[in-house]
């Protein structure tokens, strides 16, 4: 009997404790996903972009970066980051790299947006550039931790309920933006909706502060230099 409680007592602490680590995911996912609504790249940023340029290649140039920026870097993060037992300082640099650069490209909106929008698209380059180089660190830090924290079995609950909440999240960031664009016009819309992208991703890294993140194993793992390991990927 004593033993059949002691079995109950450790499935209840090891459930809280599932669902104490879910919420942090979850928390991170709800305000990833306001931020994302803020700079959505199917209608606001390429909104943006055509109040500042007529040159429709910009937008192409500019999701290029977006899309292969990461891919790139990713290789190079990853070659850096297997070195370190714990990912989570990495984490929390990616998302803060990130958030500056949504305060970055709203500033430059706000000051330049209407005297010199060329200067704006430039510099739209760097923030972009930013954005997606510091994501894929996080990302990369993040995938580590997920794969840590939870078992295998658990990790789909754990996006589903993450999912859940971008959701509701997305619905919502929806709303504050047509909110922002209805009461305000170029360029403080843009700059507002920025602005909320900044703090929203402030504030959904505060969760990953309270992560206690278990060690990886790097064992007796020899570094090897980062020529020698580009060389031995690309011919891999």
């Amino acid at each position: 009997m004593c033993v059949k409680d002691d079995k109950e007592m450790e499935k209840r602490f090891r459930k809280n404790k599932f669902y104490k680590k879910v919420l942090i995911f979850a928390w991170h996912g709800f305000f990833l996903s306001l931020t994302m609504s803020m700079i959505d790249f199917n209608t606001v940023f390429p909104s943006l972009i055509t109040e500042l340029t007529e040159v429709k290649v910009v937008f192409g140039l500019l999701y290029s970066i977006m899309l292969g920026a990461p891919l790139v870097f990713n290789i190079i993060f990853s070659h850096f980051m297997q070195y370190y037992p714990f990912k989570k300082k990495f984490l929390l640099i990616g998302i803060y790299v990130r958030s500056f650069s949504f305060l970055g490209m709203a500033v430059f909106t706000y000051i330049f947006g209407r005297s010199n929008p060329a200067l704006v698209i430039f510099s739209f380059f760097f923030w972009v550039f930013l954005f997606s180089i510091s994501g894929g660190f996080a990302g990369l830090a993040f995938t580590d931790i997920i794969g840590k924290l939870f078992r295998k079995e658990e990790r789909g609950r754990v996006y589903a309920i993450k999912q859940f909440f971008s959701s509701l999240a997305a619905l919502f960031g929806g709303s504050i933006v047509a909110r922002i664009f209805s009461i305000e016009e170029f360029p403080l819309n843009y700059t507002y909706s920025l602005i909320v992208g900044f703090i929203g991703l402030f504030i959904a890294a505060l969760a990953f502060w309270l992560i206690k993140e278990p060690p990886s194993e790097i064992g007796d793992k020899k570094r090897e230099s980062l020529r020698f390991f580009l060389k031995r990927f690309l011919l891999s």
